[in-house]
């Protein structure tokens, strides 16, 4: 049986797990290309189709009954207070490209990485609107 957090405050604690996640997702993206070169080199992500799938859920059971259930998953597990904890998954894909071609494997980081500031600032506005706050606060709160 999956454990499954419950939080009382919930869209603002929604956003700041997506903000959260996606500095640490830059972060491993960027030790990524960092360090391709190394020896042993494995090209690493975050488990963001598991932590999609529980974003999805816990949207979905707010809508139904204005509450928020966070389901853990393989590789994430929510703590209380906003936290969680979550497993760095092997890029099978990414390696492929890695051993393949270099310039297609830093664009798929780069893709990967856009991707990610456009999560964050799409759920930093959010909550900006939400809180009726500017910009560089709700940075200063991660």
């Amino acid at each position: 049986m999956r454990k499954c957090l419950k939080i009382e405050d919930n869209i603002d604690e929604i956003l700041s797990i997506i903000i959260r996640f996606t500095k640490i997702r830059k972060k491993v993206l960027n030790t990524n290309v960092e360090q391709m070169y190394n020896a042993g080199f494995e090209p690493k992500d975050v488990p963001t189709e598991e932590f999609s799938q529980s974003i999805n859920i816990a949207i979905s059971e707010h809508v139904q009954s204005g509450r928020l259930l966070l389901f853990d998953s393989e590789n994430l597990r929510f703590k209380s207070n906003g936290e969680f904890e979550l497993s760095l998954i092997e890029d099978a894909d990414d390696r492929k490209l890695f051993e393949k071609d270099i310039e297609l494997y830093l664009d798929a980081q780069s893709r990967k990485l856009a991707e990610n500031q456009t999560h964050k600032m799409i759920a930093e506005e959010l909550m900006k609107e939400k809180n009726g706050v500017s910009s560089e606060l709700i940075s200063s709160w991660f």
